[in-house]
């Protein structure tokens, strides 16, 4: 397991994008750096870009293009190591999984 990434490493979010299943655009593409620690708000109307991006940051969906990273920890990576136990989703859905 690599070690966990250092606290004040930034969120990096490259060219991201989301499209559904059914082809329609959840998220256009966007980039942005969030510094840690930090607090973020995510605003916008139920359905948008808001909730498919928190769905990304929580891995519970995957990107259609772009990347999103934790110094050297890939969102898009195997979900495994100290860097997945970083980041989690908690939605008005619940998930339950064994």
């Amino acid at each position: 397991t690599a070690p966990a990434p250092a606290p004040d490493a930034p969120i990096r979010v490259s060219d991201l994008m989301v499209v559904d299943k059914r082809g329609v655009t959840q998220l256009e593409p966007m980039t942005v750096t969030i510094a840690r620690p930090s607090h973020v708000a995510l605003v916008g109307p139920p359905g948008g870009g808001r909730d498919a991006f928190a769905r990304v940051l929580g891995r519970q969906v995957s990107t259609t293009r772009g990347s999103v990273t934790l110094a050297d920890f890939s969102w898009s990576g195997p979900h495994r190591g100290s860097g997945w136990r970083l980041a989690t989703y908690a939605g008005q859905d619940p998930l339950l999984s064994s």
